[in-house]
């Protein structure tokens, strides 16, 4: 009766060993999983922080041209577009050598436009639209819609991207409506940003 007993308890310890194991071994497997989910959320929160700040750049970097042709007495838009008939979008371009801005005509929509991939410049420390430094999965482009004011309600209407408030009675063009637009790639998985701002010919 004793020695049997003994026995049981010998396998009762190996049964206890091995459940100890198992849990030791599941909570090594969590521990790993939570670890490998914090990074993934750190690298994901630090793309969209980088994708914010580009996206956020454009726009003060527009707004700062804007307030410079004022002090210089040229026309508030002077500068943005080249070909203001045909084209609504551009990029923000940044030329370390100078420390000067300047902007590109873009015809085409980002996921189409080669000009609108942004570049990491170890060197300088910027992100630009240069294809020296290298490149990122970034794109980053800005979209320019009319606002017009229209008299007879005194109201603001907002234009179609590539539509004039000049070919239209009784409004007149008061400002721009600016869409800061930034893309990227998580781990092959497609995400966007944008900041929205509006943009008048008055302080």
């Amino acid at each position: 009766f004793h020695k049997n007993m003994f026995k049981n308890e010998k396998g009762l310890g190996f049964i206890e060993m091995i459940v100890a194991l198992g849990v030791i071994v599941t909570g090594v497997i969590a521990g790993l999983s939570l670890t490998t989910h914090n990074l993934i959320s750190s690298n994901s929160s630090e793309d969209r922080l980088v994708a914010a700040n580009l996206a956020r750049e454009s726009i003060e970097v527009i707004r700062n041209h804007r307030d410079s042709n004022w002090l210089a007495g040229n026309n508030w838009y002077q500068g943005f577009l080249s070909d203001f008939d045909t084209n609504y979008r551009l990029i923000t371009e940044f030329d370390p050598s100078t420390k000067s801005w300047s902007f590109s005509d873009i015809s085409s929509v980002i996921s189409l436009c080669d000009s609108c991939q942004v570049y990491f410049d170890n060197t300088s420390d910027v992100f630009n639209h240069d294809n020296s430094g290298d490149l990122t999965s970034f794109k980053r482009l800005v979209t320019l819609q009319e606002i017009c004011w229209q008299d007879p309600i005194d109201t603001e209407v907002l234009l179609d991207p590539g539509d004039r408030c000049s070919d239209h009675v009784g409004v007149s063009w008061i400002g721009y409506h600016l869409e800061s637009e930034v893309t990227w790639f998580e781990a092959d998985k497609p995400y966007n940003l944008s900041i929205v701002d509006k943009l008048y010919d008055w302080k």
